[in-house]
Order: structure tokens, then sequence, then C-alpha cells
């Protein structure tokens, strides 16, 4: 691990999890290190494409989440 840090945020992680960029090999570069925002921007953009719904309907109507997770 590298001793230069580096903010992940959340393009980089939704790159990585597309699979258009490894983040283990940023890991042996930096001392990687990111924050709630970003996990929480990660999480909506997860939320909207397993839904098919847009942000403001998700945060409108949260039983659609719910919905979702039954089926």
């Amino acid at each position: 691990m590298g001793s230069l840090k580096a903010f992940v945020d959340t393009n980089i992680i939704l790159n990585h999890l597309e699979g258009k960029l490894d983040l283990s090999e940023l890991r042996n570069k930096f001392r990687l290190c990111s924050n709630a925002i970003v996990f929480s921007e990660v999480f909506m953009v997860y939320l909207k494409a397993i839904t098919g719904k847009k942000s403001y309907e998700l945060k409108k109507n949260p039983k659609l989440i719910v919905e979702k997770n039954r089926a």
C-alpha cells in the first residue's frame, strides 16, 4: 500500500462495479478513502437500476424499494 492518499468518489466505484477499473490496482499505489455521501450516491444508483425508477420517485415512494425486494 502506498503512502499517498486518494479519495474514491462515486464515479470510481461505479466504474469498478461496471468492470472498467480495478480498485485493487489503485489500492496497491494509494491509501484509499471515501465517505458516507459517496456510499449514499452509489446506493441510489443501485436502487435506480433494480427498480427502473428515478431518484425522486424513490424518495416520494420508498415502498417501491420494499416491493422490489420482496419480488
